[in-house]
């Protein structure tokens, strides 16, 4: 290596471009007394990097990244001062190119440097054939509301050529052309005598074969084998020379080196800081409403021979609203990082393998293409009065355009000879799949994984912060093969805070297990098809989810002041709202469709019921708590018996709902921690069982669906204190309500002339009241006899009670 790296010819590369620019004109032409945008296409500068002033190199001295960092040739290439201007008549535009900032700047002014690389050698799997490294270390954009729309108005002036039809002959023409130069014409041949015949094959066969593909001049000539090869005579009976005859037998038992994996390509790119202000035009300043700042935005990709790597990083990312300033006198921050320096914000990396690779079982475990999503920390802040700003500036940003009217375009029409040749070659397409076999079986097409470790939202009113939501530990992978669909997602923590400084009780919600969920469903493609509807083991979706203890802390006061927070945006929570009309429209859909289709689905769910803690008040510390307890779901498919011919029997899904240790007691809350158990209910338990005919459109002998539930004994001791905790709760904690004043809803006058005028004339007239005689009202109607049909149950229901008992006691006496 070190001897090619002396040796190797050295080109001296130096191009130098001065700075172009592109003109845009209002209209589309130029004159002196329209708007212009500028694109100045910057400086650009191509130079051979010098390897003069490098140490010399040496085999003991030198490290081995040391020799393969030097066996490159490496370019410089640099484009300075690209930037992007927009300009009135009256503005100086020549003089603002020169500047790095101006009021006509829309893309301030952008260094590029890349550094572009190309290897000496291409054998070895370790250096990448090319290389390319670049840095951007500012961009820079500005742009104002009023600057937009101009802008926008301006490329909407200009008028684009209009394109002509193409005539519908001279196309069928062409295809007819292109048909024919495609079918094959059979040439007459001139006939040749036996022996011509035979020197022609010999001839050609000897010329045709070149010296490229029987190997290198040494694998020509081989020593005389000592015994035959096989059971085939030693000298075949061909035209052939001897030393091309055994040449494709000593072929094959030499072995081939296994293919490696390349490395073909290395290109690394960096943005070290992007800043995106937003303005609003106030007399002849602009005030900044948004501002995003990035920095750390770049992207890595890899080029192999078997498969290619590429990774994206997101370092730190701020968006301010710089109008308004919160409590400690600083801008507003929408979102933050904190100043996340040791590890980026957000990281994602795609891995793309060829199933044919040598390394594709051991190093990419049968995966196609991998997706690693991986999201550190962030801070959402939602502040009222920066939300509404933010929503009216953007929703006024865009201009409306008017849809211009425009004439019916002609589709381009297909003759029917095409369609029905396309349509003969799909279906032989279709004909000709054959079943591939299990060598790829196990394959994963798509793996997704993603990994979000905190985010955190705070919500703040317009005077004080009102709560604070934190979600840690949410992993979720998707698997894609070609027989199942299989999706697994964990969630570790979710706590949300009550951030008034005189609550009592600051965990609104918070989990008291390892993790709030674990879910786990696989979808089965083709599970159920055929033969195997029969077999009852086989479901097409099995959902596994275990779901741990939340406690839950309702308090009116705190909710109430979330729902003012939300009702201050009542066009996104209209539009939120329109959005889960539609999609309830269309899972009620995909119910539908799912019960017609027999879909099976498998169930196996563990919920450790949700505590709710309900206080007498915000300031109280009486609480009443109701245990939801432990609660299961499983069920099964059973045949149901069936007296006919058919061959598809009537399924009924039998699903099984057990709740467990329901109970509700009364305690204390003392310095932070619930004390002084009281029970209000004993332990009660209730077993369900639902029966859901899988057949209902065409079996009619069962319901549709059957629940039978049975609820165990009962138990409630009262005493008078624990009813006047629980009537003190329902009537002290319900009724209070946050601080903050809504503004007063303004009602609808009544129209008082209109019901006035419309009494005055039903009093007139003289069909209503006793005074009204002489009148005739006919009444007609019209029966539809009963048609006689068979009856069908659609839901049975049996419920069950064993016993209920209630025990009143005095708060002195011992239930």
């Amino acid at each position: 290596l070190i001897y090619v790296i002396e040796t190797q010819k050295v080109l001296d590369l130096k191009v130098n471009l001065m700075a172009s620019y592109v003109i845009i004109p209002q209209t589309g032409f130029y004159d002196e007394t329209q708007n212009i945008l500028l694109l100045d296409l910057g400086h650009f500068r191509i130079s051979s990097k010098c390897k003069k002033n490098l140490p010399q190199l040496s085999v003991g001295s030198s490290t081995i990244e040391d020799i393969r960092s030097r066996a490159y040739d490496s370019f410089d290439v640099q484009l300075s001062s690209l930037q992007f201007l927009y300009s009135q008549p009256d503005g100086d535009w020549k003089s603002a190119r020169k500047q790095k900032r101006s009021p006509l700047h829309i893309l301030e002014p952008v260094d590029l440097k890349v550094v572009f690389s190309r290897a000496m050698v291409v054998k070895d799997s370790f250096m990448p054939k090319f290389k390319m490294f670049g840095e951007l270390p500012l961009l820079s954009l500005r742009i104002s509301d009023n600057k937009l729309r101009s802008v926008l108005e301006l490329v909407d002036s200009i008028p684009l050529p209009e394109s002509k039809p193409a005539a519908r002959s001279t196309a069928s023409s062409a295809n007819t052309k292109s048909r024919q130069s495609f079918t094959p014409q059979l040439a007459g041949r001139k006939h040749l005598s036996l022996v011509d015949q035979r020197s022609s094959v010999i001839f050609e066969s000897c010329e045709t074969i070149s010296i490229s593909s029987l190997g290198s001049q040494e694998d020509l000539f081989y020593d005389a084998p000592s015994s035959p090869i096989g059971d085939k005579a030693f000298f075949p009976d061909n035209p052939l020379p001897l030393r091309y005859a055994d040449l494709g037998k000593r072929a094959n038992l030499v072995k081939e080196d296994p293919p490696k994996n390349m490395s073909n390509f290395h290109m690394k790119f960096e943005i070290n800081e992007l800043s995106v202000q937003l303005c609003r035009l106030t007399g002849a300043q602009e005030v900044i409403v948004l501002q995003l700042d990035i920095e750390g935005l770049g992207t890595e990709l890899r080029l192999f021979t078997f498969n290619m790597t590429s990774n994206i990083f997101l370092r730190e990312i701020c968006l301010k609203c710089p109008e308004y300033m919160d409590s400690e006198d600083k801008q507003v921050q929408l979102i933050t990082t904190l100043d996340n320096t040791e590890v980026d914000l957000l990281t994602l990396e795609y891995i793309k393998a060829d199933k044919n690779g040598p390394e594709f079982k051991s190093q990419h475990n049968n995966t196609e293409q991998l997706i690693k999503v991986m999201f550190s920390s962030l801070d959402v802040h939602l502040h009222t009065e920066a939300l509404l700003n933010t929503m009216n500036f953007l929703s006024n940003l865009l201009p409306q355009f008017t849809k211009k009217e425009a004439g019916p375009e002609e589709l381009p029409t297909i003759p029917e000879e095409e369609e029905e040749e396309e349509k003969k070659g799909e279906m032989a397409v279709t004909k000709k799949k054959p079943s591939k076999s299990s060598k790829f079986a196990d394959v994963v097409n798509l793996r997704v994984k993603a990994d979000l470790r905190c985010l955190k939202v705070f919500i703040r009113g317009q005077k004080a912060r009102i709560s604070e939501i934190s979600v840690e530990g949410l992993v979720t992978d998707v698997l894609m093969r070609k027989k199942d669909l299989e999706i697994l997602a964990n969630l570790k923590s979710i706590v949300i805070l009550d951030c008034n400084k005189d609550a009592l009780y600051k965990k609104a919600v918070s989990i008291a297990d390892k993790q709030v969920f674990a879910f786990r469903m696989v979808n089965y493609t083709g599970a159920t098809e055929g033969d195997a509807y029969l077999d009852m083991s086989k479901v097409d979706t099995s959902v596994a989810l275990e779901v741990g203890c939340i406690q839950v802390i309702f308090l009116n006061k705190f909710v109430s002041s979330v729902l003012v927070f939300i009702n201050n945006f009542q066009k996104a929570k209209d539009a939120l709202t329109e959005v889960t009309v539609q999609a309830a429209e269309k899972a009620a859909s995909g119910v539908k469709e799912l019960a017609e289709r027999s879909t099976r689905i498998a169930l196996d769910v563990h919920l450790n019921a949700p505590v709710i803690f309900l206080p007498q008040s915000s300031s109280s510390s009486n609480v009443i708590v109701a245990d939801l307890g432990f609660l299961s779901v499983k069920n099964r498919f059973i045949k149901q018996p069936f007296k006919s011919n058919t061959a598809i029997p009537p399924v009924v899904d039998k699903m099984t709902v057990k709740l467990t240790d329901l109970k509700m007691y009364r305690i204390n809350y003392v310095n932070g921690k619930f004390e002084g158990e009281t029970q209000l209910l004993k332990p009660v338990s209730l077993d369900l069982e639902i029966q859901r005919n899988l057949s209902a459109n065409w079996y009619h002998s069962i319901p549709d669906i059957e629940i039978t539930a049975h609820l165990k004994p009962m138990s409630l001791i009262l005493c008078q204190d624990d009813m006047i905790v629980v009537l003190r709760a329902l009537s002290e904690n319900l009724s209070e309500k946050t601080d903050a004043v809504q503004p007063p809803a303004v009602l609808p006058t009544a129209d008082h002339s209109s019901d006035s005028v419309s009494n005055r004339e039903s009093q007139g007239s003289g069909t209503t009241g006793p005074a009204s005689t002489g009148n005739t009202v006919v009444i007609a109607a019209v029966v539809e006899t009963q048609k006689h049909t068979k009856l069908k149950t659609t839901l049975k229901l049996d419920f069950k009670f064993d016993s209920m008992t209630v025990v009143l006691h005095s708060p002195n006496e011992n239930a």
